[in-house]
């Protein structure tokens, strides 16, 4: 008598074989092991009280707290560092393209100098945020809310070669895009299914 597959066996006859993935220097080799991303709050309002922004901070001191924080991640075996300068906490305050970009750009700058093999991915839900951290040196997109109506962020990231990673807030996030980007999450997923890539358009 066969022995029946374990759910980890069926899945993983289920779906072809994911390639590997590059993100700047990481190479990611889907299922060969668990790859760690860490995460700086470039803010004074984080809603895990971990910013790293403080009010009376020159900018030389705010970048060397980055910089350690960045090189305790690595020490503890981050792969990669997601950055991000506007808080998402409930009620939060959306602050200007500029003012976040002023943010994370320079710690984009100084992290691609000191740590050339860490992964930087920049957490933002603007795209001109996304393009100028791009021009810093970032690696990767993270839009938490899932994408503007349009895609632009996805069309940036398709633009530059790189991965964007887009996913709704959670329940009881009510931010500026929380409606749509429920819509888009859904979309997405099923956009990037296998079934769905490979299938006609009549049966997706």
């Amino acid at each position: 008598m066969s022995k029946s597959p374990t759910n980890r066996e069926a899945i993983s006859h289920s779906y072809a074989p994911i390639p590997a993935t590059t993100i700047g220097p990481l190479r990611v080799v889907w299922g060969s092991r668990t790859y760690v991303m860490a995460v700086a709050n470039l803010t004074p309002d984080s809603f895990s009280g971990d910013g790293l922004m403080a009010p009376s901070d020159s900018a030389s001191d705010f970048l060397d707290r980055v910089e350690q924080l960045a090189r305790d991640a690595v020490r503890d075996g981050a792969d990669l560092l997601d950055l991000g300068a506007e808080s998402t906490r409930p009620g939060h305050t959306e602050i200007s393209a500029a003012d976040e970009i002023a943010r994370l750009a320079p710690a984009i700058e100084r992290l691609r100098r000191v740590l050339p093999t860490l992964a930087l991915s920049a957490d933002t839900q603007k795209v001109e945020v996304a393009a100028a951290a791009l021009d810093a040196g970032a690696h990767m997109l993270n839009d938490i809310w899932g994408t503007r109506v349009g895609d632009e962020m996805l069309q940036l990231a398709a633009q530059r070669g790189v991965l964007a990673r887009c996913r709704r807030r959670g329940a009881g996030h009510r931010g500026p895009r929380a409606g749509c980007a429920e819509h888009r999450d859904r979309d997405l997923r099923r956009r990037a299914s296998p079934r769905h890539r490979g299938a006609p358009e009549g049966e997706r």
